[in-house]
């Protein structure tokens, strides 16, 4: 700079510039291929999720055709994306190499006009190891940029994930934290309840007054898409309503759906199984030491799984595959009705 300040101004004009314009020039660029490659990303999942864990359904109604193309367009089209994105991450280094190259017949041209020979010779040998010190750096600048933009639509989608689960205020996460106090064993009481979905335009279920009495067997009857679901989704506390109440004497179970779930048992119609011991299954997610044998085996027997446990090899330690791939359907189902004794 001091020996040379209209090198030095040239040398920041041009590569600051030429930095600047290929940060602005990229960055739509690179985030809408971020964007693409995100969705393709989650295009591709749900093809293969239902292809997979709807083997038989897949199978029966042929549909492995129709799965495989549509992921195989997927990938192809992810695939292109990503091409496109190496191809941007590649290109500012080859720019810089222009610049450079530029910088050194400027810089040659202006020395050679206000310098003597053997000085402009000097200073141009200086230039140009020091112009090849700098463009690696200035090429490693914009290619973490241009990564960073790329990649920040599925950090957003991530972080958007967990800030749901972070202020879902039912899960557990504490190990020592004390037992929820006890369930007043009173009638449930529905006032006013409505919901609707987060991305719905209508209520689900609108206005539900409905009292179940303490002891009493209730069915949920109606058509198909009534919201007979979603109302046991209520009850559980799964979900919260858009408006009304549901209590149990003094307890709201929106409010406090930790201590509602500390008292309830729940067998679905679809059991989730996991490549696992049916010890684990049945416990599910209990810790080994936790586990009291005398009711697991109580359990088990009231489930109707003696038969079952008593001609595998390892009986409870009996693996079953994933999503009890091993399992008729009724001990599948049996698995579930002893989970939830």
């Amino acid at each position: 700079m001091v020996l040379a300040p209209e090198v030095t101004l040239i040398a920041a004009l041009l590569f600051g510039g030429t930095a600047v314009l290929l940060m602005r020039v990229l960055r739509p660029h690179v985030r809408r291929l971020g964007l693409e490659a995100l969705e393709l990303d989650k295009a591709s999942w749900r093809q293969l999720n239902p292809a997979i864990e709807g083997f038989r359904e897949t199978r029966i109604f042929r549909r492995e055709g129709m799965f495989l193309q549509q992921y195989r367009e997927n990938r192809t089209a992810y695939a292109r994306v990503t091409r496109t994105q190496g191809i941007l991450g590649e290109l500012p280094k080859h720019v810089f190499e222009i610049a450079m190259l530029a910088g050194i017949i400027a810089v040659a041209m202006v020395l050679f006009v206000f310098r003597d020979a053997s000085a402009a010779f000097g200073l141009l040998a200086v230039f140009a190891a020091a112009t090849m010190r700098i463009i690696p750096a200035l090429n490693r600048l914009v290619a973490t940029m241009n990564g960073v933009r790329g990649s920040r639509p599925a950090l957003e989608f991530v972080v958007e994930q967990i800030l749901d689960l972070a202020s879902d205020r039912t899960i557990d996460t504490a190990k020592d934290e004390e037992p929820p106090q006890p369930v007043p064993s009173e009638d449930i009481v529905a006032a006013g309840v409505s919901y609707r979905y987060p991305d719905g335009v209508q209520d689900v279920l609108q206005g539900v007054d409905v009292t179940i009495r303490r002891g009493s067997t209730v069915a949920l009857v109606g058509a198909s898409g009534a919201g007979k679901t979603t109302f046991a989704d209520l009850l559980i506390g799964l979900i919260r309503p858009t408006t009304g109440t549901l209590t149990v004497g003094d307890l709201s179970i929106p409010d406090e759906p930790r201590r509602w779930m500390s008292e309830l048992a729940v067998v679905s119609h679809r059991v989730y199984l996991w490549d696992a011991p049916i010890r684990d299954l049945i416990t599910f997610g209990q810790l080994r030491e936790q586990v009291d044998d005398v009711l697991l085996d109580e359990v088990v027997h009231r489930a109707r799984l003696d038969t079952l446990i008593a001609e595998l090899p390892e009986g409870l330690d009996n693996w079953v595959g994933d999503g009890g791939a091993r399992l008729s359907g009724g001990q599948v189902q049996r698995i579930g009705i002893a989970r939830a004794l």
